[in-house]
């Protein structure tokens, strides 16, 4: 059964106190192999040693047809924002199943999707119940 839950949790000056790399930490190892891709991004931050050309060209790049990273590429690239303002990521089993980027979350073919709205709540679906249940353990939970 696959299920979507919202976190917005936020820190003592009012800012969503949970990040990306969180997020990725509490990702189960099984599903690290997953064929992983960004399909909207506005951010900020030095990302050169994953995408040499910067992050605005990252942003154009995936404007235009949804990026593929690999988990490892996926996290150094999560460590290296200052800040994800919005941010549609989705882990499928293969990349044929990668989605528009107008999809419904709730209706993905996709294993895992992670979408921020606006810095303000991060929406988490998981086809895995045991999947979800990672990101509402109380260490990802007292990030906040």
């Amino acid at each position: 059964m696959s299920a979507v839950i919202e976190l917005s949790q936020t820190n003592s000056a009012g800012v969503l106190a949970i990040d990306l790399i969180d997020l990725l930490r509490a990702v189960p190892e099984e599903e690290h192999k997953l064929v992983w891709a960004i399909l909207d991004l506005e951010a900020s931050g030095d990302i050169s040693e994953v995408w040499e050309a910067g992050i605005v060209d990252l942003e154009t790049q995936i404007s235009s047809s949804p990026i593929i990273l690999n988990w490892q590429d996926l996290v150094k690239l999560a460590n290296l924002f200052d800040q994800v303002i919005n941010l549609t990521l989705v882990a499928c089993l293969n990349a044929a199943d990668i989605p528009a980027v107008d999809f419904d979350i709730t209706n993905s073919a996709c294993e895992l999707a992670f979408e921020l709205v606006d810095s303000t709540v991060w929406r988490i679906f998981a086809r895995r119940e045991d999947t979800l249940d990672a990101f509402v353990k109380p260490q990802l939970q007292s990030a906040a």
